[in-house]
């Protein structure tokens, strides 16, 4: 579907990755690595922003499989921009979002590419 439908998902890229975020959780592992794959489709062929902006709300969540699905997906956004395009990203706003050892594993996967 993706492959087929990339401009047709475009109205709806927030909602469906937040789908997508909330199904990594899925017990089923065939699920679960299949969602992480849709993700990592949507997140290469997708505005950052857009996508940082369904990612970044759900980093203040309680649940580990939540926040290690989201930090895996702030890794995927990372990696795919130099340092400096990452700071044209405004990536420093999510330390204000984020508390303690949050920030600090936030901090070492950002400046560690």
């Amino acid at each position: 579907m993706l492959n087929n439908q990339k401009d047709a998902m475009e109205d709806s890229v927030e909602i469906v990755i937040e789908k997508l975020l909330h199904l990594t959780k899925d017990s089923v592992s065939k699920v679960s690595n299949e969602v992480q794959h849709c993700l990592s489709i949507m997140l290469t062929w997708y505005d950052a922003f857009r996508c940082l902006s369904v990612i970044v709300p759900l980093l203040a969540t309680e649940d580990e499989r939540s926040l290690l699905a989201c930090i895996k997906c702030l890794t995927k956004i990372v990696s795919r921009h130099s340092q400096e395009e990452l700071m044209a990203l405004h990536f420093c706003r999510l330390f204000l979002m984020l508390s303690g050892t949050k920030v600090q594993m936030f901090a070492r996967l950002l400046f560690s590419v």
